[in-house]
């Protein structure tokens, strides 16, 4: 039996319903990341899982036990807050023991349990320290810690990098994706962060207006999206959809392109429709004009560092590429690209699925 299962769990609040019919897995050792955007119900299917929302329909299995009606202490579950909620008059050892004290461990036992907690998340020289004398990242190591030392089934986190500048989200995230190949404990993640989605996941669940849109890996979900909206969250900038006309043979005319489209690409005959071609800014390549698919009178160049993301139009639609530092690439210019059509992604014009 998987580590986690939800089965046809569903939500409403009144006459709104937050959640419909949502059923997934996860494994033992999993880093399941719940993504979407705002409202999607990310925050709410944590909440149930945890106990803290109750009067849902549908059933939760944890660690191969049915915790529907239990209450949240009794779930065997911890969870990181966006504050991170430390007491900031209590050292890093108070913090992380003061739940056993509140439940009244021994206290060779709560010591024991402080130390071992300590030496996983490599906060042994912090234990003295008070709050504000950490930095983002070992706060959030105490948090996780806190959460530790109870012995926890299953870990959850609610959106804990969101209060911190961008530098500071980088460490924090990098140390958590260590914290879990050391611990590999299950965990359940919610963001609506693409970017942490792509790093920290074994697993995306990808949410939208209450359902289920694609579980898929990371990769999976940016190679084989299985919709126009799961193609244009996932991606920085975003997926060029490029309106057209698809024929029989397989044959793509519209903005400024006329090509014909690798068989590979699709999951099964197409047949002549209205579509959109998506195309990943990084799969353009800049060639001579004789060479081109199609060519974009650039509108403005956004320097990166690392790239330059080159705006511009063609067929009145608009494309943005990807081209590296050092390209000689001005508003106003006229630049040739060939696309690698074997990346490229087709959706039907109606339903927006991927063909």
């Amino acid at each position: 039996m998987p580590f986690l299962q939800l089965e046809n769990v569903s939500k409403s609040f009144g006459s709104f319903k937050a959640l419909n019919d949502i059923s997934f897995t996860a494994e033992a050792g999993d880093f399941v990341v719940l993504l979407g955007p705002s409202g999607c119900g990310k925050s709410t299917l944590l909440r149930l899982i945890t106990g803290l929302t109750e009067d849902h329909e549908g059933e939760i299995y944890i660690n191969g036990r049915n915790v529907t009606d239990l209450d949240p202490k009794d779930r065997r579950v911890a969870m990181v807050f966006q504050s991170y909620a430390l007491y900031p008059h209590l050292s890093v050892a108070r913090n992380i023991s003061f739940g056993m004290e509140i439940n009244h461990l021994p206290r060779a036992e709560r010591d024991r349990r402080v130390l071992e907690a300590a030496r996983a998340l490599q906060l042994e020289d912090l234990l003295n320290r008070l709050p504000a004398q950490l930095s983002g990242g070992q706060r959030q190591r105490v948090a996780i810690g806190r959460c530790l030392v109870r012995e926890p089934d299953l870990f959850l986190f609610d959106e804990p990098l969101s209060n911190l500048d961008a530098k500071l989200r980088h460490d924090t995230r990098v140390e958590l994706k260590h914290l879990h190949q050391r611990l590999k404990a299950t965990t359940v993640y919610v963001t609506h962060d693409q970017h942490e989605a792509m790093t920290l996941a074994t697993k995306v669940v990808l949410l939208k207006g209450g359902e289920i849109v694609q579980i898929a890996s990371p990769t999976e979900l940016y190679a084989r999206p299985v919709n126009r909206f799961a193609a244009t969250f996932i991606g920085s900038p975003a997926i060029n959809l490029v309106a057209g006309e698809l024929d029989s043979a397989g044959r793509f005319t519209g903005g400024g392109l006329d090509v014909q489209l690798p068989g590979s690409i699709f999951d099964a005959p197409a047949g002549a429709r209205k579509v959109e071609l998506g195309l990943r800014p990084e799969n353009a390549v800049i060639v001579p004009p004789e060479e081109a698919q199609q060519t974009i009178a650039v509108d403005y160049v956004e320097p990166t560092g690392a790239d330059l993301y080159v705006n511009g139009h063609a067929g009145g639609q608009e494309v943005v590429v990807r081209a590296g530092r050092t390209a000689n690439i001005a508003a106003g210019d006229r630049l040739p690209l060939r696309w690698q059509l074997d990346q490229a992604l087709v959706f039907d014009g109606e339903s927006g699925r991927r063909i």
